[in-house]
């Protein structure tokens, strides 16, 4: 008698849909450009590799994370409480949010 086995694709269908909640972003050449992430999944190196993009197509001034907290630390809601006047403290133009990659 031959086994089966029952066989489960892990990519099943998207339960999600793209939504944009911001307006779109004027032109950002000379802009200052900030990113703001969770501090984990390698954030940092996806902000070399987007900053690193902004910077040589745009000549946009980058401000990194350190400044704004983690959003997804155990401060969460303060964090995020307090990101919009630290962005406007910070003279900040665009946002880029990021969770890792």
């Amino acid at each position: 008698m031959e086994e089966g086995y029952e066989v489960v694709w892990p990519g099943g269908a998207a339960q999600a849909t793209a939504s944009f909640q911001g307006r779109p972003a004027s032109p950002l050449h000379g802009r200052k450009v900030a990113f703001v992430w969770n501090n984990i999944f390698n954030g940092e190196v996806l902000w070399e590799i987007v900053g690193g993009k902004l910077a040589s197509d745009y000549q946009v001034e980058l401000v990194g994370s350190e400044g704004f907290g983690n959003f997804m630390g155990p401060n969460a809601e303060e964090v995020l409480e307090a990101l919009p006047e630290r962005l406007r403290q910070s003279g900040v133009d665009s946002v880029v949010v990021g969770m890792g990659a």
